[in-house]
């Protein structure tokens, strides 16, 4: 025969339940606490922020992200780049994330993203693929950043470079030992033709000639005449 518990056994017991009770609030409390906090970290980033599943689904954004797709949580949870990038854009970022889960491997990409305003901006989004330790479930996580400036920037350098480039390739130099002759002062030129001195330095250099009389032949003119 099954003996009942006693009156003090039971409040034991009951005291025990509550204690388990409580360590379990605190520890779900400091969970929560825990997430608030990791939550905060994230949000108060300005590089956008993004975890996706294997159904290439965002589970996780940070408010920068949110502003760049210009949505607001809510809306963006569950869904993905199809829903809200130009089909051309949405590819893009679909091959990238494939590429990291089939590889594992760390993927750096510099792409095209529309803006909420309309405005095409370049971003590099660098993605890492996270393994859940318990669950096996694999995930995309994604960094970008905005390197619209710094891209415009350096277009700007390699035209400024290729502009020199070709403004140096049309100055023409003078070097070398020129064959003049001692007494005409006419100069040689490379195919073998005597040239003024006038012509050959204008051929081969940006300058030219302006044409006067030294104060030693001026004079002697003046009394030639």
């Amino acid at each position: 025969m099954e003996t009942k518990p006693t009156y003090e056994e039971l409040e034991l017991k009951i005291k025990e339940l509550k204690e388990e009770i409580n360590k379990l609030r605190e520890t779900q409390k400091e969970s929560r606490k825990s997430i608030r906090f990791l939550n905060n970290i994230i949000n108060c980033i300005d590089d956008p922020i993004f975890v996706k599943d294997r159904q290439h689904k965002w589970v996780l954004l940070n408010d920068a992200c949110c502003r760049q797709i210009g949505h607001e949580r809510e809306m963006l949870i569950g869904k993905g780049d199809y829903d809200f990038h130009p089909k051309a854009e949405a590819d893009v970022f679909r091959e990238k994330d494939t590429l990291v889960l089939q590889t594992g491997k760390v993927n750096l990409n510099q792409e095209n993203i529309t803006y909420p305003d309309g405005n095409i901006h370049v971003i590099s989004t660098k993605k890492s693929l996270l393994t859940d330790s318990e669950t096996s479930d694999k995930f995309i996580v994604g960094i970008i950043r905005d390197v619209t400036t710094q891209v415009k920037l350096e277009t700007e350098r390699e035209g400024l470079i290729k502009e020199l480039q070709e403004a140096l390739a049309k100055i023409k130099k003078l070097r070398g030992l020129i064959p003049i002759c001692a007494a005409c002062k006419k100069v040689r030129s490379d195919n073998g033709f005597w040239q003024q001195v006038e012509v050959y330095v204008r051929d081969h250099s940006e300058a030219n000639f302006t044409h006067g009389y030294c104060p030693e032949c001026a004079a002697r003119l003046i009394n030639e005449g």
